[in-house]
């Protein structure tokens, strides 16, 4: 399973458009892997969490190509995970070749927003060349060559958010983004998986803990449960996302801080072979 980061920043990008403070002032003079893109991730070639508002960006910097991707998975729909304008892209006075017939999976109020969008200029799922699937937090179902399971998030709960475990060839990857502390009918079901890969978010950075993100401080403490309670797989990679600048220092602090835990701080272009 190939795993490309797409983005890693939370909903303003790092660094934010119009923000001078120390960590963007520092993001931009450094540049390179301080540079985030707002979150999407890329699995092998034909699997995309999330469409944001930077996917056009991450194709240029990353070389990824969308035409091929046959499954999409949205956490929720605010706009840093979901931009509907990139769906206009697959209409065929756009896109002068058929992309890929694409199966979209998301909770109601995002395909709800999926609709409205295709209502709006008067177009269906033909005319995206896709498929909608409503989803609910606890389901699982095969989508293609994955095996996929929606998880509950604690995040804007009237947008009924959730993140993923993916199965595919043996392996199995979980992303948690966005979402506070798990609830404990996710961890539940967690304990129905052992990854060989572990994404979780820490969009509040070196702050007091956050309810409906987490901090880095809690990304840590769930990256350890997830160890002691035997979820992860011997010499299972983990990973830190979703970096906000407010309270995030730049990718090297970052660094230095998940080191002793084993945690990786995930940046823009990361290829994962899981």
């Amino acid at each position: 399973m190939r795993v490309l980061f797409l983005g890693t920043g939370a909903a303003e990008g790092y660094p934010a458009i119009f923000c001078e403070c120390a960590h963007c002032t520092t993001a931009r003079a450094r540049g390179g892997r301080n540079l985030r893109r707002r979150s999407a991730l890329m699995v092998n070639d034909d699997l995309l969490i999330d469409m944001g508002p930077d996917l056009m960006a991450s194709m240029h910097g990353t070389g990824a190509n969308f035409g091929r991707v046959s499954t999409m998975l949205i956490t929720h729909s605010h706009g840093d995970h979901f931009h509907p304008a990139n769906l206009y892209m697959r209409r065929s006075n756009f896109c002068a070749t058929t992309p890929a017939q694409m199966e979209v999976y998301g909770t109601p109020p995002t395909t709800g927003a999926i609709m409205t969008a295709a209502n709006e200029r008067n177009l269906s799922e033909e005319g995206f060349h896709l498929r909608l699937n409503t989803i609910q937090p606890g389901d699982s179902w095969q989508a293609g060559r994955y095996r996929v399971t929606a998880l509950r998030a604690m995040h804007a709960e009237e947008l009924e958010p959730v993140f993923f475990a993916i199965e595919e060839g043996g392996r199995t990857l979980l992303y948690a983004s966005d979402t506070g502390p798990f609830p404990e009918e996710t961890w539940l079901q967690l304990r129905e998986f052992k990854f060989d890969c572990a994404i979780v978010e820490s969009t509040m950075g070196i702050g007091p803990p956050g309810t409906h993100h987490l901090s880095m401080h809690q990304c840590v403490e769930h990256q350890l449960k997830l160890e002691s309670e035997g979820l992860l797989q011997p010499g299972a990679r983990r990973f830190a996302t979703h970096f906000s600048h407010n309270r995030t220092p730049p990718y090297l602090e970052c660094v230095d801080f998940f080191a002793p835990h084993g945690i990786e701080p995930a940046y823009d272009g990361l290829v994962v072979q899981v």
